[in-house]
């Protein structure tokens, strides 16, 4: 299996897309959920995918998140 980075390479548009379906998830998971519940957590994994893929853009877009 090819690195996440050199996969990020081969489809760029398709790991854009599911960050952003992720984004749109965890969005929602957390609209859902009551107050008081700490959820905000899961857009850390938005952040750390973008580092294990090593592209600025995927990393910028989950800090915005």
């Amino acid at each position: 299996m090819l690195p996440l980075k050199n996969q990020y390479r081969k489809f760029p548009t398709l790991f854009t897309v599911a960050w952003a379906i992720l984004a749109v998830a965890i969005f929602l998971i957390d609209l859902s959920v009551p107050l008081g519940v700490a959820d905000g957590m899961l857009y850390v994994v938005l952040v750390l995918g973008g580092l294990l893929v090593g592209e600025r853009r995927l990393i910028i877009g989950g800090g915005i998140c």
